[in-house]
């Protein structure tokens, strides 16, 4: 996350992501020797709308680091553990453990708790920028 802050300071979004994709095509392709077996027609058209989405997600957050700080970004990242919960059980049938939802429940919370604390340290910055005067070196 604070790389790519650094990078959308001088690369376009576009770049970041070509890149970012790129380098995990060629590492996603060195397991090929590991087991692949031919994907059915299905499969292969899952696995290109999880690759248009997650694209497309790439893009969102990579931008998103371009007009917000790292530290109000990242609680939203947490929303991926809720989504990859819903599709478990509705896909898998994965019931969570109480034990999952917990620590859910303190991710969450913990987020939620930062997302305030840095609007409220934003309120302060602001009114501490208001309230001093500009500098005339």
């Amino acid at each position: 996350m604070i790389q790519t802050r650094q990078l959308v300071r001088t690369e376009k979004t576009a770049t970041i992501v070509l890149y970012f994709s790129l380098t995990a095509a060629v590492f996603s392709l060195a397991s090929i020797p590991f087991g692949w077996i031919p994907m059915t027609a299905p499969q292969a058209m899952l696995l290109v709308c999880a690759g248009f989405f997650g694209g497309l997600g790439q893009i969102l957050l990579t931008e998103s680091y371009r007009h917000a700080d790292v530290s109000t970004i990242a609680p939203f990242e947490y929303t991926s553990i809720l989504l990859g919960s819903a599709i478990a059980y509705i896909l898998f049938g994965d019931v969570p453990t109480m034990t999952m939802l917990i620590g859910t429940a303190i991710t969450v919370s913990a987020g939620i708790f930062i997302i305030y604390r840095e609007h409220q340290l934003g309120l302060e910055r602001k009114a501490a920028r208001k309230a001093s005067p500009p500098s005339t070196v």
